[in-house]
């Protein structure tokens, strides 16, 4: 009997917490702290420094893309606003074109190692990495509350070639996302694959993917509640003569 009623108080506090959680998260979610329905709410749109340290280096490269978060290349005249918007430095514009239609503009990068020349076959190790500038609105725990960030996906694949130039083997591939989300964010990636293979004599191709996710913790009182945000998942690659 005593078991009986210690089981019952206990499944009834229980329950008192978590209706207390569920009720905190609502009433935050439903307040400023987090406005419904407008996805720029929680991003900063006055501050560009992220992407306007990204464009010093993508305007620098002469090996740009510019695809969509499925890895299709955006057709000629949408290249061309972006384009306009970066060149007028319509940061503002550009960021929210960028988001609204889940698109990415990325620049490349080659990295050549000499072997050692005393090899039976002399050869270079070599990598070409992507750099993709990404921006996206994370859905808040299930709710229409949205909160916009910004990141790099890098894309790498390594490869060695002959003296001729000739790709004699790759040797994998990697896909990260570099975020810097702030102190009460937590990014994590899943569904992660990434690999690179090659076509005969030069070309390298490298695929990747991942879904982002992010937990974000909300304080109440001495505890915090954990809210995962969803960004979506980005699927990059890139065929590169080495």
């Amino acid at each position: 009997m005593k078991k009986f009623i210690y089981s019952t108080i206990s499944c009834f506090l229980i329950s008192i917490v978590m209706f207390s959680v569920s009720f905190a998260e609502s009433d935050l979610l439903s307040k400023k702290t987090f406005p419904s329905t407008n996805i720029y709410s929680l991003h900063r749109e006055e501050n560009n420094d992220f992407l306007i340290d990204y464009l010093r280096e993508f305007n620098n490269s002469a090996e740009k893309c510019y695809v969509y978060s499925s890895g299709k290349e955006v057709p000629a005249n949408t290249k061309l606003k972006i384009e306009d918007m970066i060149k007028n430095k319509d940061y503002l514009s550009l960021k929210k074109y960028l988001n609204e239609n889940r698109i990415s503009i990325g620049y490349t990068k080659r990295i050549v190692k000499q072997n050692n020349p005393l090899r039976a076959i002399p050869s270079e190790n070599g990598s070409y990495t992507k750099y993709f500038y990404e921006i996206a609105s994370g859905k808040v725990g299930g709710k229409t509350t949205y909160i916009t960030k910004e990141w790099t996906t890098v894309l790498t694949g390594r490869f060695t070639i002959d003296s001729k130039g000739n790709i004699l083997y790759t040797s994998g591939a990697t896909i990260h996302a570099d975020t810097n989300f702030g102190a009460a964010f937590a990014p994590y990636m899943e569904d992660v694959y990434a690999s690179a293979s090659y076509r005969k004599p030069n070309t390298l191709i490298c695929r990747g993917g991942y879904k982002l996710k992010s937990t974000i913790v909300i304080p109440i009182k001495d505890f915090g509640i954990n809210i995962v945000m969803d960004f979506g998942s980005f699927y990059r690659s890139f065929e590169q003569n080495v």
